[in-house]
């Protein structure tokens, strides 16, 4: 929280030092939010995807669903590091089962090839229900059928159970995870 206001008051010296302490330190959303400063090059920040990528690593290793989401997106997007779509959209679809709005919104780009429409639109509708505002403006008006109405539900319940099992038995729940960003989700 220190190192976002820093950075919006201007004052990027203090926002890095800050960054650079706490990443070092274990904090995945410092790790994440300084891999997104490197990573765009912003102000005070040296474009270095490289060392984004390893920070966007390290927090998704702690379960960071932001972090885990970004490194999904760096690779199914290829933004500085070699194009993987796979990897992408595996590390997305995990933050999407971890509930992240907008990883889950990110899977209808990533579904919504002609003979996989069915789950693009369910994930959208997913996203939705879980306040994505974009992905509430892209269903107006829009004709969703029964089977992605469907598919939508079966996978509200798995990220609800999914949450409660990783809340009983963390290790299990992350086994769970596990296989899951693995099936394909019909």
């Amino acid at each position: 929280m220190q190192a976002r206001q820093a950075y919006i008051a201007g004052d990027v010296e203090k926002c890095g030092e800050i960054l650079r302490r706490e990443s070092a330190a274990g904090d995945p959303n410092c790790q994440t939010f300084l891999g997104t400063l490197y990573q765009d090059g912003l102000p005070g920040f040296d474009k270095d995807v490289w060392r984004a990528v390893k920070l966007y690593e390290q927090a998704a290793e702690q379960q960071n669903l932001l972090g885990t989401y970004m490194l999904g997106q760096t690779y199914f997007r290829g933004l500085g590091v070699k194009r993987d779509k796979k990897k992408g959209a595996r590390l997305i679809k995990r933050a999407a089962l971890m509930n992240l709005p907008e990883a889950q919104a990110m899977l209808y780009e990533v579904f919504r090839r002609p003979f996989r429409r069915k789950v693009a639109t369910a994930w959208l509708l997913v996203a939705a229900e879980n306040g994505d505002q974009q992905s509430v403006e892209r269903l107006q008006g829009a004709r969703v059928s029964n089977g992605s109405r469907e598919i939508a539900g079966r996978i509200l319940n798995l990220i609800k159970s999914l949450h409660l099992l990783k809340t009983l038995n963390p290790v299990a729940g992350l086994k769970r995870l596990d296989e899951l960003e693995l099936e394909d989700i019909r």
